[in-house]
């Protein structure tokens, strides 16, 4: 009887040759060995089967497609055939460090309501070009994020299997580059989600990624995205909404007058009426969260701050802050 893997790393594969070997060893070379690597050849025409089945080790689970299917149907093909307890993600021409899967493993198996894990990361490029990228990691902090951002990393992703199965979650081609965006904000509706805060990838840069070359579709399957996620709290979500929340959550104060401050107070209030008959996020904190923003907001924008004083989001502890703050410039 066949040992159950405790994951299932799932690597699609198509003309990767340049990178292939680095990526499959970085996997192979873990400290932690319970796994199964399922790696599907989607139709290559480049070297890249050669190269996946020179490696003898059983771990390694070769698929290989009859053509061309894409990266989505891939993705779910290997969601079904995976057995582990846990599915990693792993891309072709990245790199996973050496103690990725124990760090994930040790993780989720320590934080049940995790359903969802990625880490921190690192980009490089073939111009020595190096940069970390540090993820918020608390799940009320990713959810905000997500309302305007993914803000998990696919390469990095560990996935709980029974959250997927139980909830029939996969990949939707409907939301094509902008795949795993889209299930993330899926499957947080089923469990928490969580950054691990330590460089555990790498991921390649390259003139020919999703961002470069798809940017029209991606930026397009990203609006529909987190217009979905506002539905659930304001049915008629229009464009002008998208646009002002985007402003305010990237605090563009520039683009602010004192009209759309007030067409922001009025648009988050509404939006924080309806989360608290549903709970969409946690109320408190999401009201805390909004407060802070829209503080700073209308104190960034000309003759903002009666808006401030009127809205349901004032807190009289950031007044009485700001009035210390300009008593000691006044004072020095």
């Amino acid at each position: 009887m066949n040992k159950i893997p405790a994951i299932s790393i799932l690597m699609p594969v198509y003309n990767a040759e340049l990178f292939l070997r680095e990526a499959i060893e970085s996997i192979l070379n873990q400290s932690f060995s319970d796994f199964e690597f399922i790696i599907i050849n989607d139709g290559s025409t480049d070297k890249s089967k050669e190269i996946i089945i020179s490696y003898n080790d059983p771990r390694i689970k070769y698929i290989e497609n009859e053509g061309n299917i894409q990266l989505i149907a891939t993705l779910n093909k290997g969601i079904n055939l995976a057995k582990g307890k846990y599915i990693a993600r792993m891309d072709a021409d990245d790199i996973s460090i050496n103690e990725r899967l124990k760090h994930q493993f040790d993780f989720m198996e320590s934080n049940q309501d995790i359903g969802l894990c990625g880490t921190w990361f690192e980009t490089f490029s073939n111009t020595g070009n190096i940069q970390i990228v540090k993820y918020l990691c608390d799940d009320f902090d990713i959810r905000i994020k997500h309302l305007y951002q993914i803000h998990l990393s696919h390469g990095t992703s560990m996935i709980r299997t029974d959250v997927l199965r139980k909830n029939n979650l996969f990949f939707n081609k409907e939301f094509i580059h902008a795949e795993d965006y889209e299930l993330w904000t899926k499957i947080s509706v089923y469990s928490k989600l969580a950054n691990i805060p330590r460089v555990l990838y790498r991921v390649r840069n390259n003139e020919q990624s999703v961002s470069n070359v798809y940017k029209e579709i991606q930026t397009e399957n990203t609006k529909r995205i987190i217009v979905n996620q506002f539905q659930k709290l304001k049915q008629g979500f229009s464009d002008e909404d998208y646009s002002l929340y985007l402003t305010f959550a990237y605090s563009e104060f520039s683009l602010f007058d004192k009209q759309k401050v007030k067409k922001l107070d009025e648009l988050l209030t509404g939006l924080l009426y309806e989360n608290e008959k549903v709970v969409f996020l946690p109320v408190e904190r999401l009201k805390e969260y909004w407060s802070e923003k829209l503080f700073h907001v209308c104190y960034n924008v000309t003759d903002c701050m009666d808006i401030w004083g009127k809205s349901v989001f004032y807190d009289k502890r950031r007044m009485s802050l700001l009035k210390t703050i300009k008593k000691y410039i006044k004072r020095g």
